[in-house]
């Protein structure tokens, strides 16, 4: 939903998508695809280091480590045989092994984990899982981490899969949070959510905060500084604060995972078809994205766009033979006969950038020097490590520059400056 003054002189307003506009809407359970795809980090070089072959046989909820003595792996959502492994690239440039299991007839489990899992356990086995769980800056002893910040709340517009989390599973996310303080000795547990799910979160034993409706509000770096009363500097993470964010999510799948022994394999995904008309479906992690389309029958014609994620911040993507991912909250198909032409146009200094953008960035300035590839300068003097990455400027732009791909792509590459001036 958009707000905006008469007068143009407010910056206008973007709402969250918020349950009830999907209560009529039960959860569709997508089945298990005969074939699933799993990415674990990682590339292929020096193949005689691989631990997982093609004919290998895995069991559902088994973690899959392609490579020797790496902490990286994927849960396995299904059992059968490994038919490939191969190299893939996704649209940050970050290297991953594709590893596809073919499903067998018989659906074996991994052993138990049983009930109480420390947190070598933890680390070993249900990282990954759906919500994206990561551990890894608890296990990092040069990291101090001292709060552990868990998001109710969609990140991006259209999508309520982490809503529809919290409030279907309460009492898994209570268990969760009792888990994580448990195993990681993390006394300070923050839960944010939105107002309308309070009441579904009052047995989880930690602190609870309200997050507003307004767009980006459930922004990480926005919560930290709204809400925790912490600011996190520019170039800065919310790990170097002493802060591990979490989803609502993973930390249910979490305690699901304690509860029943078996690792948590099905992901809550939003799917919002061409008509803008948005359902929840849970489905293996792992699955191709035709079959979480093939629920609402969209069909895919030229100049249509698949997302992965949202409106604001969503990725396009190019084949449905993709897998759904531990990390996707929403999948989302575009009619390419509607959608705006992004232009190779000159900023024409309106200031609508300026006056949405949360952390104060002079975007306007700021895309001068990124359209000109001047990214160090960017960082230094306008601000460009400071961007929360919320896409509220290429939103509101009249010229159609693609404001926050710019943006993304600049931080690509100071990152790969960074280890080349060390």
């Amino acid at each position: 939903m958009k707000r905006r003054s008469f007068l143009g002189l407010v910056k206008p307003t973007l709402e969250y998508t918020t349950l009830a506009a999907l209560s009529s809407i039960p959860l569709k359970k997508v089945p298990a695809s005969k074939t699933a795809t799993f990415m674990v980090p990682g590339t292929m070089e020096g193949t005689d280091l691989l631990a997982l072959k093609v004919g290998d046989e895995v069991k559902a909820g088994q973690a899959l480590a392609p490579i020797a003595d790496s902490d990286d792996y994927a849960i396995s959502t299904i059992a059968g045989k490994v038919t490939a492994l191969e190299p893939f690239t996704d649209a940050h440039s970050n290297a991953f092994i594709a590893v596809t299991v073919e499903a067998a007839d018989d659906q074996e489990w991994a052993d138990s984990l049983g009930s109480d899992p420390d947190l070598a356990a933890v680390a070993a086995n249900l990282q990954n899982g759906p919500g994206a769980l990561c551990l890894k800056p608890v296990l990092d002893p040069e990291t101090n981490i001292n709060t552990i910040l868990v998001l109710g709340m969609d990140q991006d517009l259209m999508t309520t899969a982490v809503q529809y989390a919290v409030k279907t599973r309460g009492a898994y996310l209570a268990k969760g949070i009792e888990t994580l303080k448990k195993i990681t000795g993390v006394s300070e547990i923050i839960l944010v959510v939105p107002s309308d799910l309070t009441g579904n979160v009052q047995g989880c034993k930690c602190t609870i905060k309200e997050v507003g409706a307004s767009y980006p509000s459930a922004n990480p770096k926005l919560v930290m500084h709204n809400i925790v009363g912490k600011t996190v500097p520019a170039g800065k993470t919310l790990e170097d604060m002493g802060v591990l964010c979490l989803s609502a999510e993973a930390v249910a799948a979490l305690g699901e995972s304690c509860e029943t022994g078996k690792p948590c394999v099905n992901k809550i995904v939003t799917l919002v078809a061409k008509d803008g008309e948005a359902l929840n479906v849970q489905v293996p992690v792992g699955t191709p994205i035709q079959d979480v389309l093939d629920v609402k029958r969209i069909a895919l014609n030229d100049g249509d766009r698949l997302i992965l994620g949202g409106p604001m911040t969503g990725v396009a993507t190019y084949s449905t033979s993709l897998p759904v991912l531990p990390g996707t909250d929403a999948i989302m198909v575009q009619d390419g006969a509607k959608l705006p032409e992004i232009e190779d146009a000159s900023c024409v200094n309106c200031g609508e950038c300026i006056k949405v953008c949360p952390a104060k960035v002079p975007v306007n300035m700021l895309v001068r020097f990124l359209e000109n590839q001047l990214y160090v300068d960017a960082a230094e003097k306008y601000d460009l490590l400071s961007c929360v990455d919320c896409g509220f400027c290429s939103f509101v732009c009249p010229a159609r520059i693609p404001i926050y791909q710019y943006i993304g792509l600049a931080k690509f590459e100071l990152s790969r400056m960074a280890p080349e001036a060390e």
